[in-house]
């Protein structure tokens, strides 16, 4: 059989399970594809996008009222809070009051929307504060596409009782 725990879990575990060291590994791990610039000891404590996908609500909000972020990065730390596999319904409503666009497109034309079948309670405060359903990518594929796409039938769900169609 095979190893059931990822890399960065069992770094956690041989670190003591230190809070500070499953954090920082966690994003680290996560954050390599999609920003290495940020992959760095202790960045989560300087970026926003950063502390927001770690679910660090306290160091993002004294990040938002420290810095005059521009709308781009308000904007890639709001894909970033959404992609988290947690309830990080705070960090994104900081994000919205600070500016964040809930319906920019970045990448291949993805929407906050379209990342948020990580957690499905991420979906409705992004709707609160309009986010629209109809949105598609490059591809044209919506948020429920991508939500069947990657058979989350909660995500799915939420997004059909939206008023989600394909």
């Amino acid at each position: 059989m095979g190893r059931i725990w990822p890399d960065w879990f069992l770094g956690m575990a041989a670190s003591g399970g230190k809070i500070y060291g499953s954090t920082e590994l966690f994003a680290n791990a996560w954050l390599r594809p999609f920003a290495p610039d940020l992959v760095q000891p202790g960045k989560y404590r300087e970026d926003a996008a950063h502390a927001a996908l770690v679910g660090d609500v306290i160091s993002l909000s004294k990040l938002l009222r420290a810095h005059k972020y521009s709308q781009p990065e308000l904007n890639k730390a709001l894909s970033f809070a959404v992609m988290s596999f947690w309830d990080n319904t705070t960090a994104i409503e900081l994000l919205i009051r600070a500016g964040a666009d809930v319906n920019a497109k970045f990448g291949e034309g993805t929407t906050p929307m379209m990342l948020a079948y990580e957690c499905s309670c991420n979906i409705p405060v992004l709707l609160e504060h309009g986010a629209r359903l109809d949105e598609r990518n490059r591809w044209g594929q919506n948020a429920l596409d991508l939500a069947r796409q990657r058979h989350d039938m909660v995500a799915v769900r939420v997004l059909e009782t939206s008023g989600a169609k394909p």
